[in-house]
């Protein structure tokens, strides 16, 4: 049995990246070490719990490039905070592609209709 966790959803999505050759990037925005200095450290200089967790960049069908910031949530189980909410819309009313997606599926599929449009 495969756990379907954030990673794994994650590590599809790169493949999708991967196999339509755009540029993208996982902001890496979590803290994962158990000293408290360092999460001291990294809260103070960098780290905001409201950033997407990918900048995607694609080329539509118009030859245009388009910005795509992409928050990953696991099929089951997720949840979005009301910080990232109120985050998403935000960038939505600056006219940037924001999206919180419920699997690596789904972003595929939101993905794929920012590439076919104009």
């Amino acid at each position: 049995m495969i756990i379907k966790n954030e990673h794994f959803e994650c590590r599809v999505l790169v493949e999708f990246l991967k196999k339509i050759n755009c540029l993208y990037s996982k902001i890496a925005n979590e803290i994962r070490t158990p000293s408290i200095k360092q999460r001291m450290f990294q809260k103070a200089e960098w780290l905001e719990s409201w950033v997407p967790d990918y900048i995607i960049i694609v080329r539509c069908r118009s030859w245009k490039r388009k910005l795509i910031l992409l928050e990953m949530k696991r099929t089951k189980g997720w949840v979005v905070s009301s910080k990232q909410k109120l985050r998403n819309n935000q960038l939505l009313e600056c006219w940037i592609n924001a999206y919180i997606s419920k699997g690596a599926i789904e972003a595929i599929h939101y993905i794929q209709k920012i590439i076919l449009e104009n």
